[in-house]
């Protein structure tokens, strides 16, 4: 009896070692609130910005006007074409005008000063909060280990070439097992990290990163089925559901039930507040579709490399793959991809 207790305490220890410490969810939510406020703050404090900068521009406008009425009024009284108080009383009111003008510029001069000020100030608070919420890992429900992944190759004997010429969409699968080595070299050719300074496979407008990607496990040789999301600056794998999802991603994906063979579904969503409160709603919106387009095309010529065959999809019920996998309300997924092996 103490023998098996002793067992199951090193199982236990065992586990515990390999389980993320992670936050509460909804501290971790808290966190990702604020930093999401205070990227808002910004947004709108750079809007004001360059209204009170367009208003100087128009108040300048005004007083370089006012200037030129003024020296014009002055020229003619000087050259006797205006008379007596008439004159004088025009050059009074010119002058006023003048002084209002400048008195203006000056109202719009410290206006901009004092938003640049905040500007400056949300901006620093946007970073720390950003910074805490990188830092800072969810214990989402189900998150029960964590897997390291087996470092990437960084080489082969397929040339970027041959791939290229090799990509194709493939649909049908013999529903063979993946290695987890297969996993570790498709995820780091999807989002793997390259530089000490976060840099990754795919490009990224401004280096927002607003792309998150999972993996559903169904066939991987020593990684038991499940969603695990892809931390890539750790390169491992973080479990946060258990089971197989594959048939049920399968049923919101309109229809394409000839994809549900794939030994594992990669998936990628978006969170487009990291790239909109640079670039805007709309500008923002476009980066992030083209990051996404990156990406995939990574995992297709990785996949030519690796022998294996992938499809993209991105037609399915976004309401209900973020119902599925239980996605964040700042999470749009945008792409499913089975991946499996190739018949014939």
């Amino acid at each position: 009896m103490a023998k098996r207790c002793l067992t199951l305490g090193v199982a236990l220890l065992a586990c515990l070692l390999v389980v993320g410490c992670g936050i509460p969810q909804e501290e971790y939510d808290a966190a990702v609130a604020e930093k999401e406020a205070a990227e808002a703050q910004v947004a709108s404090l750079q809007s004001e910005l360059s209204k009170a900068k367009n208003d100087l521009a128009a108040a300048q406008e005004e007083l370089a006007t006012a200037q030129s009425d003024l020296e014009a009024a002055q020229d003619e009284a000087a050259a006797g074409e205006s008379k007596g108080s008439s004159a004088q009383s025009q050059i009074s009111s010119l002058k006023g005008d003048l002084a209002a003008a400048e008195a203006t510029i000056a109202e719009k001069e410290a206006k901009i000063a004092e938003l640049e000020a905040e500007l400056a100030a949300a901006e620093e608070v946007a970073e720390e909060e950003e910074e805490v919420v990188e830092e800072e890992e969810p214990a989402l429900p189900g998150s029960l280990w964590e897997v390291q992944l087996p470092e990437p190759r960084e080489d082969s004997n397929v040339s970027i070439e041959e791939a290229l010429l090799k990509r194709r969409s493939i649909r049908t699968y013999t529903g063979e097992a993946l290695t987890l080595q297969e996993v570790s070299q498709l995820l780091w050719a999807a989002q793997g990290t390259t530089s000490p300074r976060g840099f990754r496979t795919a490009p990224s407008a401004g280096a927002t990163y607003p792309l998150e990607t999972y993996i559903v496990v169904g066939d991987v040789e020593g990684l038991s089925e499940g969603v695990y999301r892809y931390e890539t600056a750790q390169h491992k794998l973080v479990k946060v559901l258990e089971g197989d999802y594959r048939p049920q991603l399968t049923m919101a994906s309109l229809g394409q039930y000839f994809v549900e063979g794939g030994a594992v579904y990669i998936v990628f969503t978006a969170i487009y507040g990291r790239t909109t409160v640079r670039a805007g709603d709309d500008e923002g919106i476009k980066y992030v579709h083209m990051e996404v387009g990156h990406a995939a095309q990574n995992v297709y010529l990785q996949a030519v490399s690796l022998g294996l065959g992938t499809v993209v999809i991105g037609g399915f019920s976004s309401d209900r793959a973020r119902e599925i996998l239980k996605l964040p309300e700042s999470e749009t997924p945008l792409y499913f991809m089975p991946v499996g092996r190739m018949r014939g």
